[in-house]
């Protein structure tokens, strides 16, 4: 069930996919005096052409350099500038996905092959030929398809099968390889008729979600493997590859349990124990090369390793894999950007996967491709190209510019491959054509001369003007905050549909790619990760003046440009898409300035008695709202002309549409009037009062007594005269992990975690490496009580929170950090569990208690 405040527009009324099925409206080219011969030129894709004044000549060595050459051709005379050439790809995979495909993933769980929906329409492939895609991947399970001696494939296989050929077929007709995306083999459920009736398939051991894994180390498993391959390749022979993520993501043979950051194992197998991880990672590879040959196909095998973790370093293992030669036919793939290392403000930041904004390579790829290279294999990079994380509610972020800086330095890594996208990132365009070209890219000019290039065929004499904005655009991009948690739950997918709140509500934020949540609270914090709210708000600002395109008499370029264009209905989108932009960049920027006002106010009036100050304040948020409405009539009229905007691809919705903004509009509304009468309540000389969330929540005294949580655990708190805070925590015989969330009284820094263990009879800070602040913990202690339960003291650093207006004012506490399933959260005992969220554990302010200081003269931080 999709749990908006408004639901999102029905697929029914997608108008995206009417418009993709219609032939793209491109200016005639004439043909005459043109001569298609067959020859040696550079290899596969590869065309010459000869300009010469009898005509023009090109001479291709196969069917798909003719497509190739032909393409490049009418943009060449649609800019003015053919010229004789000779082209050659560098990356010979250039694999992209349907951008209305569904992902075959929860919520929806909707498989493309079993419903009667055309997601490859004529129109849809001949403008992701012309692009230069020459892949698509799709998502299958082996058991829903295939059969092998071990077990028959799921009811629906033959259906499903016969439109994977159809859809290989059709995709074929326009140059593009339909390429089997899949996590194998799987893991099972405890329960699974497979686990139950071949138990030599499955290691000793589950993951933590109880899912059974499947170990390559017996041999009964590598047949089944390969039967599997085997049986696909077979039964859809024009099958261009298999593409599979051979480490992350999900568990599925003992290879799984190496972690990629400190190389130690998750779990233990008698079989696995003694071999290296590249002797691991063999067992699955090479039975599946070895099916995929016994079918008589020659298809190629990505190897994907998703290793998304933001920390850069890397176990030596991942590069003594790369090294170790692979099954011929394998391509090893990496992600570009994970381990990403920035400095933005002053500060390196870290960042995981999926990064438009950053160029790359991360070290860890550049460390992983040279060993690819010294061990002959080739390689692959998973990329972004269309979008990402960091923004993907509009079909494109033009920003060409960091992709060719990115392709450049691909090339000199010596990519082969790329995946252009996961689920999102994919959407006709200029950055899919500025992929397709940067493949044949030699980059002996520089990136204005590419721009311009890429610019010619579609905006003539304004192509100068449109290279220029795509320039400024993509170093406004980059100066996006390099953090996971911004694009996971921050401002710039959807701010736009964003309440903002001027009470204290402790609302969590909602997944950007998720379809479950309700629009985004107030606890801005959750986004902020490795910045403070100050400094997300500055590079805000600095992308929102980078993307204000005006010229030098102050007047918008953009809508001059749609003047012009008027009638252009492809121009006139390219233009919206960039004020769509322009608009969630100012949503962005005022989010995080609407909650930096309302932290000043609260602080200076509760802890400081400042309402002076508190007031000016609140004046600045009525503002920050009335410019809020503006924005929001602005992207309404523009998502009310493109059906694109707002529609999340890995969500399979709408984030943002005209319904929402209009809910939205009336919450504003409501807004203004409660800013009114805080403001006037701070005019009468009244502290910021306080909402009903705070008025009523449970409560736990700093210098009180003993809190219960339940299971006999208690704890209690007390404050030390340098102000930090100690805790003495009794954890009984049946409690292993307690896990404090603490957040300051507005929500607004990244909630901080102390994971209290009994097994490692320690304490110690939770996710410290990526926040910006987190729990210093200090002089702690453990001791065995006499009835079998461990005291825990320890004090949590006063200097680790700076002042009084960001101390520990909530708290949370949950058992068992290491599931999905807490026996129990603190203080709610007896009600269900926060949802486990990315990066987030359980954290949920609506659940904490509030946590009450001992008053203090007001004038500061003592």
């Amino acid at each position: 069930m999709l749990c908006t405040a408004v639901p999102p527009p029905p697929i029914e009324e997608w108008e995206f996919r009417r418009e993709l099925a219609e032939p793209e409206a491109l200016a005639f080219v004439p043909t005459n005096d043109v001569r298609f011969v067959r020859g040696k030129v550079a290899g596969a894709e590869s065309y010459r052409i000869d300009v010469a004044a009898d005509g023009v000549t090109v001479t291709t060595e196969d069917d798909e350099g003719l497509r190739r050459a032909v393409y490049y051709y009418q943009d060449r005379v649609r800019a003015g500038d053919l010229k004789s050439c000779v082209r050659r790809p560098w990356v010979r995979n250039r694999i992209s996905r349907c951008f209305f495909g569904p992902i075959k993933r929860p919520p929806l769980n909707h498989d493309e092959l079993m419903d009667d929906v055309d997601y490859y329409p004529d129109a849809y492939l001949d403008r992701l030929a012309h692009e230069g895609v020459n892949g698509l991947w799709l998502t299958i399970e082996w058991r829903d398809i295939v059969e092998t001696s071990f077990a028959k494939p799921r009811v629906g296989a033959e259906r499903r099968l016969k439109k994977l050929r159809q859809t290989v077929a059709k995709c074929a007709r326009y140059g593009i390889k339909t390429w089997a995306f899949c996590i194998e083999p799987k893991a099972v459920p405890a329960d699974d008729p497979l686990q139950a009736a071949h138990p030599e398939l499955f290691g000793p051991h589950g993951d933590w979600t109880g899912g059974m894994i499947m170990c390559a180390g017996s041999p009964e498993t590598r047949r089944y493997i390969e039967e599997s391959t085997k049986d696909l390749f077979s039964k859809v022979p024009g099958l261009g590859g298999l593409m599979m993520i051979s480490h992350g993501e999900r568990n599925t043979s003992c290879f799984s349990s190496v972690s990629p950051v400190s190389g130690k194992r998750s779990w233990s197998c008698p079989r696995c124990d003694s071999m290296s991880p590249w002797q691991l990672y063999d067992l699955v590879a090479g039975p599946v090369v070895r099916g995929m040959r016994a079918a008589g196909s020659e298809a190629e095998f990505i190897s994907w390793l998703y290793q998304p973790q933001p920390r850069p370093e890397r176990s030596p293992w991942i590069a003594e894999l790369a090294r170790h030669p692979v099954p011929a036919g394998t391509v090893l793939a990496y992600n570009f950007e994970s381990g990403a290392i920035r400095e933005q403000l002053g500060r390196f930041r870290n960042g995981g996967d999926y990064w438009l904004s950053y160029v790359g390579p991360s070290e860890a790829f550049r460390t992983f491709a040279a060993a690819c290279l010294a061990g002959g294999n080739a390689l692959g990079a998973k990329i972004q190209v269309g979008n990402s994380h960091e923004c993907a509610t509009v079909p494109f972020v033009p920003v060409p510019g960091l992709l060719y800086r990115k392709y450049r330095a691909m090339k000199a890594a010596g990519v082969s491959t790329v995946l252009q996208c996961w689920y999102f990132g994919n959407y006709p365009g200029v950055m899919n054509k500025a992929a397709g070209e940067l493949a044949y890219e030699e980059f002996a000019d520089d990136e204005d001369a590419f721009l311009l290039r890429l610019a010619a065929p579609d905006w003539g004499k304004d192509a100068g003007l449109v290279a220029s904005l795509w320039k400024r655009l993509s170093d406004a991009y980059a100066e996006y905050p390099l953090s996971n948690n911004m694009q996971y739950y921050g401002p710039f997918h959807a701010g736009i549909v964003w309440p903002l709140l001027p009470d204290v509500e402790m609302k969590p934020l909602g997944r950007t790619w998720k379809p479950l949540d309700d629009p985004s609270g107030d606890m801005l914090g959750e986004c902020l990760e490795n910045h403070t709210l100050s400094e997300a708000r500055m590079l805000a600002g600095r992308m929102v003046r980078g993307s204000r395109f005006l010229d030098r008499d102050g007047r918008d370029e953009l809508e001059a440009l749609a003047g012009r264009w008027r009638g252009n209905r492809e121009r006139i989108r390219d233009i919206g898409v960039m004020q769509a932009l322009q608009i969630l960049f100012e949503s962005a920027y005022d989010t995080f300035s609407f909650y930096s006002e309302r932290f000043l106010a609260i602080n200076a009036s509760r802890l400081h008695g400042d309402n002076e100050t508190a007031l000016a304040a609140v004046r600045r948020m009525e503002k920050i709202v009335a410019r809020e409405r503006e924005l929001s009539l602005r992207m309404r009229g523009l998502c009310a002309a493109d059906s694109r905007l707002g529609f999340h691809s890995e969500a399979e919705c709408h984030q943002f549409h005209v319904a929402e903004i209009d809910w939205r509009i009336e919450r504003l509304c409501e807004t203004s009037a409660r800013l009114a009468e805080i403001a006037a309540a701070l005019a009468g000389g009244r502290p910021y009062p306080e909402s009903a969330h705070e008025r009523d929540a449970p409560s736990v005294e700093v210098g009180g007594g003993w809190v219960d949580m339940g299971k006999g655990a208690r704890f209690r708190v007390s404050e030390r005269e340098d102000r930090s805070l100690a805790f003495e925590v009794d954890m009984p015989a049946n409690v292993t992990n307690l896990l404090f969330v603490t957040m300051d009284a507005c929500g607004t820094e990244y909630p901080r975690s102390v994971i209290v263990s009994r097994n490692e009879r320690r304490v110690r800070p939770y996710g410290g490496y990526l926040a910006t602040r987190w729990h210093e913990v200090r002089e702690w202690t453990v001791a065995d009580m006499p009835d079998g339960s461990l005291r825990f003291e320890f004090a949590l650093d006063a200097d680790a929170w700076g002042g009084d207006e960001c101390r520990p004012s909530w708290i949370e506490v949950c058992s068992e950090p290491d599931t999905a399933n807490p026996d129990f959260v603190y203080p709610f005992r007896g009600q269900p569990s926060s949802a486990f969220r990315l990066n987030l554990y359980m954290c949920d302010g609506e659940k904490a208690a509030r946590m009450v200081w001992p008053a203090r003269a007001r004038g500061g931080s003592r």
